[in-house]
């Protein structure tokens, strides 16, 4: 599948924030657990705040990770539109990619995404130059 330059780009930021996403919610919701007492502890006039604070972000932690799931079904039906119309690996390569969308996206879609479609880039520059240079000759 031949992407350009921009939509190569987007689809490697899309997987990064695929692969990123559940790892920094997770660490953000450890932090804002573990900081809670502490933040109580040493502010005695700010409870009213900190517990507003506390409650707006888990009204709004479902609502990111609803937008999240989705963004995960659309980013898997993207690759394995990718992964089915890709005509230079063979049929067990897009089987085993195919597998590897559902089961091990963290690392599946990172692995695809540099074996393919960064190497088709640099691929098919490298193939442009050489048969502008063969056939004028």
């Amino acid at each position: 599948m031949n992407l350009n330059q921009r939509s190569k780009l987007a689809l490697g930021i899309a997987t990064l924030m695929e692969v990123a996403f559940p790892l920094m919610i997770g660490l953000l919701y450890m932090l804002m657990f573990l900081l809670m007492p502490i933040m109580i502890e040493t502010n005695d006039n700010s409870k009213d705040l900190i517990f507003g604070i506390f409650f707006i972000g888990m009204l709004l932690f479902p609502i990111v990770i609803i937008f999240f799931a989705i963004f995960q079904i659309v980013i898997k039906v993207l690759y394995l539109i990718i992964v089915i119309q890709n005509k230079q690996s063979s049929d067990l390569i897009k089987i085993l990619f195919v597998i590897g969308t559902f089961y091990f996206p963290y690392i599946g879609l990172p692995l695809y995404y540099i074996l393919f479609i960064l190497k088709e880039n640099r691929e098919g520059e490298g193939i442009k130059k050489e048969d502008e240079a063969i056939l004028p000759a």
